[in-house]
C-alpha cells in the first residue's frame, strides 16, 4: 500500500478488477485484516475503497485480492439479523446458505410479474414511509430545456424541482407527489436527454432509462422550437414501451397557429400513438385537460407513499438543489456545469436550521470565479439561497458556504458514487 487520501486507499497491486474484493493486512500483530473493493485504477494504482475502519493501516501494508466480488450468504437464519456491511450478522452469529453477488445484472423489467397488492415487510420505517406495493407512476422525459421541472411543479402544485433558463438543470429523478382522496399520482421529473459528454451525463441519462421502464403513463414533453429529432434513440425506446404516452409541447404562446399543426404532423410521424397536448406551463394553459387525462389513465392500486408526502428525497437534497439553482442563475458559461453541491452539516431545532455545505468544482480558477472578488459573488449565493430555504423548511437559516476543488469529478466513477449519481 502506497497511500491513504480520506477513505480512498491506493495500492502498488495487486493484479484485479473492478469490484474484486481485497483484504488489507495491517502490520499490528495479531490484528484482523481489513476488506475493501477495487473501485478503480489511476497511474497504475489500484483505487480501494474499505468496508471497515482504517484504523492501523499505513503505508506499507500488504493487500491481498480474494478474487472474488463481495458477496452475502443467505438463508433463514437471516431473518430478523442485522448486519455490518460486509452482510456478517452483528450478534457474531454464523449463516450458512447460498452466497449472493452484491453487485448484478437487474432482472429483466419487461418480464417482471405486475405489481396489484401491499407487501407489507414487518419494518415500521418502511412499511409507513416507503411501503412496497402498486403504485402509480408517471414518468416526465424530454430533451434538455424545455420546462419539463416547471410542468412538474404546475402539476404537483408545490415547487419539488429547481427551474432556470439553462438546459441540464434537472441532474437526478426527483419525485413529485400528489395525494387526494381517492388517488394518489408520482410524478418522475427526470434529467434532459442529452448525447453525453462525460460519465456524469451517463448517469443522468441512466435515471431517465430507469424512470422510463417505471412509469405507468409517460410524458414526453418538447417545447415549440426543440430540434424533434435531436433525441431520436430515447424516442425509439418510448415508442417500444407499453405504457400510455401522452405527448406535452409546450411554450405554445411563443409560436402561432400553423407552425404549431405542423409540429402535429411531425410528432405523430415520429410517436404515432401518443396523445398529443399542447400547453404553457408557465401560463398554466391547458394543463388542466392534461391533468385530467393522466387520472383517466391511472391504474389502480394501494398509494405508493403515505399521504401527506410531497416528493421521496431527504431535506438535504432540497438544500443542494436550491444552492445549485443560485449558482446556474449567478454563474454563465461552464461555471454552473461543473458545480456539485453537498450539504455536510444539517442541524434542526425548533427556531432555527444550522446549514454547512461545500461547493465543489473542477479547477482552481473555478473556484475564485466562484467566491468572487473580496467573497461578493459567493455572499450572494448564499443570500439568495438562504432566502429560499427559509422559505422552504418555514423556519430562520444559518447558512455556512465554502468551496473546494475537486479535479475533474464529473468523470471519476468515485466522485460520482459520492454524490449520487451512480446507485
Amino acid at each position: 500500500m502506497v497511500n491513504v487520501v480520506g477513505l480512498t486507499i491506493e495500492s502498488a497491486g495487486p493484479d484485479s478488477k473492478l469490484g474484486d474484493l481485497c483484504r488489507i493486512l495491517p502490520e499490528t500483530e495479531g490484528a484482523k485484516p481489513i476488506m475493501a473493493e477495487v473501485v478503480g485504477f489511476r497511474d497504475k494504482k489500484t483505487l480501494l475503497m474499505p468496508y471497515d475502519s482504517v484504523d492501523g493501516i499505513g503505508l506499507g501494508c500488504v493487500v491481498e485480492n480474494t478474487g472474488d466480488p463481495l458477496t452475502v450468504t443467505v438463508s433463514e437464519k437471516l431473518l430478523g439479523k442485522t448486519v455490518n456491511g460486509l452482510g456478517i450478522p452483528i450478534d457474531g452469529d454464523t449463516i450458512t446458505g447460498v452466497a449472493y453477488p452484491v453487485e448484478a445484472a437487474p432482472p429483466d423489467p419487461m418480464s417482471r410479474a405486475i405489481i396489484d397488492q401491499v407487501l407489507p415487510l414487518g419494518v415500521k420505517a418502511v412499511d409507513g414511509m416507503i411501503t412496497v406495493g402498486k403504485g402509480q407512476r408517471i414518468g416526465i422525459f424530454a430533451g434538455s430545456g424545455v420546462g419539463k421541472s416547471t410542468l412538474m411543479n404546475r402539476l404537483v402544485g408545490e415547487k419539488i424541482s429547481i427551474i432556470t433558463s439553462k438546459s441540464q438543470t434537472t441532474r437526478h429523478r426527483i419525485k413529485g407527489i400528489v395525494n387526494e382522496p381517492d388517488f394518489q399520482i408520482v410524478f418522475s421529473d427526470t434529467p434532459g436527454v442529452v448525447k453525453p459528454s462525460y460519465k456524469m451525463q451517463e448517469c443522468m441519462l441512466e435515471f431517465s432509462k430507469s424512470a422510463l421502464v417505471d412509469a405507468d403513463i409517460i410524458l414526453y414533453v418538447t417545447d415549440v422550437v426543440e430540434d424533434i429529432r435531436k433525441n431520436a434513440d430515447f424516442i425509439e425506446k418510448v415508442n417500444h414501451m407499453k405504457a400510455p404516452v401522452l405527448l406535452v409541447i409546450n411554450k405554445i404562446d411563443l409560436t402561432d397557429q400553423q407552425k404549431l399543426e405542423a409540429l402535429f404532423e411531425n410528432w405523430k410521424t415520429l410517436i404515432p400513438r401518443a396523445e398529443i397536448f399542447p400547453i404553457s406551463a408557465t401560463e398554466n394553459f391547458n394543463v388542466d385537460n392534461l391533468y385530467r387525462r393522466i387520472l383517466e389513465l391511472l391504474p389502480e392500486g394501494e398509494p405508493y407513499f403515505p399521504k401527506d408526502d410531497l416528493t421521496d428525497l431527504p431535506a438535504r437534497f432540497f438544500v443542494n438543489e436550491i444552492i445549485r439553482e443560485k449558482i446556474l442563475l449567478n454563474y454563465d458559461r461552464e461555471i454552473p456545469y461543473s458545480v456539485q453541491v453537498e450539504v455536510e452539516e444539517f442541524q434542526e431545532d425548533n427556531k432555527r436550521i444550522n446549514i454547512m455545505a461545500v461547493i465543489y468544482v473542477e479547477r482552481e480558477s473555478q473556484k475564485g470565479i466562484i467566491i468572487g472578488h473580496q467573497g461578493a459573488a459567493l455572499k450572494k449565493v448564499g443570500t439568495e439561497a438562504r432566502q429560499d430555504i427559509e422559505q422552504f423548511f418555514g423556519k430562520n437559516v444559518f447558512l455556512s458556504l465554502y468551496v473546494k476543488v475537486q479535479k475533474d469529478w464529473r468523470n471519476k466513477d468515485q466522485d460520482l458514487k459520492k454524490f449520487g449519481y451512480v446507485q
